[in-house]
């Protein structure tokens, strides 16, 4: 039987494909599938696609993100669902708010530098020439942090009705009193007018530079003997140290049974130089007292000889 052209419904064109099993005509030239009823081309939509096929018998269906798997084996059909995982979700946690604080620089933080600080006790006193007199006591550093150099103590003396008649000073034994230490002071006020009472005024000073001393000196005294009004005191310095030292002092403190200052003096060892390992002696002969001691102290110091 000869084919007898048709018009496609799509493109127009005489389309000379034949009908398949179903009766639908596939255009050679557009692919548009169409029916025909009598003279008359009905348009015929797409067909579904073929589920593909794996080896063995197993068929994929994609249906809304699942793929279902049919497998048929031996004349048995079975179907396995499986879902397609998502993407994993990740939430970041929150940053932690950070506050910053501005460093104080109030002086409640930021203590300010210990400022010098001394206390004086007046221990005894001690009549010379005329009326020329001494005062005997001891200097106290009260601070935790400064060491102090040579303090000075003003003696103010005031008449019957409180008012200021004369001023003396005088200086520490001890140049440098470090924080908590006590030095011994001897002042001498001379030819004073006449007055009622005394006030001290202490002056102590930062030390801006501490000489260095030497280790390892050691006194051994002799007898203290009175001589009329004076009192005579001998010994020997040793320097038990590896390093010779000059300027070698000797203090001698004397006091009472209540351990009260009542005379203070110091005296070098003879010589220049107190090599290391060897001794000098010393003497004085012009030793004042208030008043007999029960106790007298020794004190040594020196400085490195270069």
């Amino acid at each position: 039987m000869a084919t007898v052209a048709i018009r496609c419904p799509g493109c127009g064109a005489n389309d000379p494909s034949t009908p398949d099993d179903h009766g639908i005509h596939t255009c050679a030239f557009c692919s548009t599938r169409y029916k025909m009823s009598g003279q008359v081309a009905t348009r015929m939509p797409a067909p579904e696609p073929e589920p593909p096929v794996l080896p063995g018998g197993t068929t994929l269906w994609v249906i809304g993100g699942v793929v279902i798997t049919v497998m048929t084996a031996i004349g048995v059909a079975s179907a396995v669902v499986a879902v397609q995982p998502k993407e994993p979700e990740y939430t970041l946690p929150d940053a932690p708010a950070i506050t910053w604080v501005e460093p104080s620089t109030t002086s409640s933080d930021v203590a300010p530098p210990e400022e010098p600080a001394a206390t004086f006790t007046m221990h005894s006193t001690r009549m010379s020439l005329g009326t020329t007199f001494y005062v005997y006591g001891e200097i106290e550093n009260t601070t935790r942090t400064v060491t102090l150099d040579k303090v000075e103590v003003v003696v103010v003396l005031k008449d019957e009705a409180g008012d200021e008649v004369g001023t003396d000073h005088g200086y520490a034994v001890r140049d440098v009193v470090p924080p908590g230490g006590r030095t011994p002071i001897s002042i001498l006020v001379s030819d004073p007018p006449p007055f009622a009472s005394m006030e001290f005024e202490v002056v102590p000073k930062k030390a801006t530079w501490t000489p260095t001393q030497v280790e390892g000196l050691r006194v051994e005294a002799g007898p203290l003997v009175q001589d009329r009004s004076f009192w005579k005191a001998t010994g020997k310095v040793f320097n038990e140290g590896s390093v010779d030292a000059r300027f070698v002092e000797i203090e001698i403190v004397g006091r009472d049974a209540e351990g009260l200052i009542v005379g203070v003096d110091t005296t070098y060892a003879k010589g220049d130089v107190l090599k290391a390992g060897s001794s000098a002696r010393f003497d004085t002969s012009m030793v004042s007292f208030a008043r007999t001691p029960t106790k007298v102290e020794y004190a040594v110091s020196g400085r490195p000889a270069e």
